[in-house]
């Protein structure tokens, strides 16, 4: 459960046969996770959605403190599965929504007039954690570049830096879910973390993937953020959440607020037969369009700009509930944004 730092001295350990290859997979973790982190973190506490810099600060304070304490043979600390798994624990265990009672600062999200007390130790704490999880990459890290000629190991914890970097960019284009970020990152630092109770460290990362799995399993992920569809309290649609916070309300058109009608009760009818809309949400407007006798609307979408997600969740859910469903059936609508190739129907 300890980290047996003797054990992974330089001069003892065989695992430093091969140090360049071992000091890029150092560098490649640790730039890996701590993308990873910077992701996961706020997706679950929003209030580091809004500060994530802790992360950052968080991950390189404990790389730092890694690197300069790599000789300190004697000071045993908990092995990294351990504290990852820790980590991922108070995280979820912990998922406020994050505002500030004052009227100077006040965060809130889609349907919030008033702010909320909340326990404001979770950043502190996180933040801790944070910087315990980083130190033994850290010392790996430092005995590594401790060991080897300046210049060359530099070049390696570049190449592995950036490679982490790439790596995780990667895995967020395709969309994939935080389960395969830490399978990945497992994978690559099996040989650094296994240590000498390797089937502890084994059980203890199993736990880690168990844990993160279960947590987002009903989860969307895109590129950017963690989407939640969920059902509206009056059964007339769904509430979709992006990092917790609510983000739209997509209901049918017909129940939707007045203003949305304004135009077409200015404008009378006849609607226009072509009709273009900026912004398009979730679909009220082009529903409404359609509603109206109009003939073909194009429209862009904010939201499929910045979550290209977004828009394919909607369209799994039932048409019948929907913003959008005089649409479902028509090849009327078009939605397109800055990140999707071809025009997106919704529905």
């Amino acid at each position: 459960m300890f980290e047996d730092t003797t054990a992974l001295s330089p001069a003892t350990d065989p695992a430093y046969a091969h140090p360049y290859r071992r000091l890029f997979l150092a560098s490649f973790s640790i730039l890996f996770l701590e993308l990873v982190l910077i992701r996961w973190v706020p997706s679950y506490v929003r209030m580091f959605g809004y500060f994530t810099n802790f992360i950052l600060m968080g991950s390189l304070l404990g790389a730092g403190i890694g690197i300069l304490t790599h000789r300190a043979a004697r000071v045993r600390l908990l092995s990294f599965p351990v504290l990852l798994l820790v980590l991922v624990g108070f995280v979820l265990l912990n998922q406020f929504t994050f505002d500030v009672p004052t009227t100077d600062v006040l965060f809130y999200g889609a349907g919030q007039t008033a702010a909320e007390r909340e326990n404001y130790w979770v950043i502190p704490l996180i933040f801790a954690f944070l910087v315990l999880v980083f130190v033994p990459l850290g010392r790996e890290l430092g005995r590594l570049l401790a060991m080897l000629p300046p210049l060359r190991a530099y070049g390696m914890d570049i190449a592995g830096s950036l490679a982490g970097i790439a790596s995780f960019a990667l895995l967020a284009y395709l969309s994939l879910p935080p389960v395969v970020w830490f399978a990945v990152f497992a994978l690559v630092a099996w040989p650094l973390i296994a240590g000498q109770q390797k089937a502890f460290a084994a059980f203890t990362l199993a736990g880690v993937l168990l844990v993160v799995f279960v947590a987002g399993r009903s989860d969307v992920w895109s590129p950017y953020y963690r989407v939640i569809v969920t059902a509206s309290e009056d059964g007339d649609g769904y509430i979709l959440s992006v990092n917790n916070i609510a983000h739209q309300h997509a209901a049918h058109y017909e129940n939707r607020e007045g203003f949305y009608f304004r135009a077409y009760e200015l404008l009378g009818k006849p609607a226009y037969k072509n009709v273009l809309i900026i912004g398009a949400g979730s679909g009220t407007d082009v529903a409404i369009a359609l509603a109206n006798g109009a003939q073909h609307v194009d429209s862009t979408s904010s939201a499929a700009s910045s979550t290209p997600t977004i828009p394919m969740t909607i369209r799994a859910s039932p048409c019948t509930s929907m913003t959008a469903a005089p649409s479902c059936a028509t090849p009327r609508a078009n939605t397109t944004s800055s990140s999707s190739p071809s025009p997106i129907r919704w529905c």
